[in-house]
């Protein structure tokens, strides 16, 4: 394609706001255990980034790399 093409750029129009929960079996092993919980942690991180991240380091060992 030559650089003065022009490009047409392609828009998505679909969106998904259903959520699927995950088996409470699953949720129980989880170190998150509900939406409820993840969403009050996000708040809380985007509220005080440093005060939360320090609190998080000092919660779980932290012995391996993702």
């Amino acid at each position: 394609m030559a650089a003065n093409e022009n490009r047409v750029n392609i828009t998505s129009v679909s969106t998904e706001h259903r959520v699927f929960p995950p088996p409470k079996d699953f949720s129980k092993r989880c170190a998150i255990k509900s939406l409820a919980e993840y969403r009050k942690l996000y708040n809380e991180s985007i509220r005080s980034p440093e005060k939360f991240w320090g609190k998080q380091a000092k919660n779980e060992p932290h012995t391996s790399l993702l």
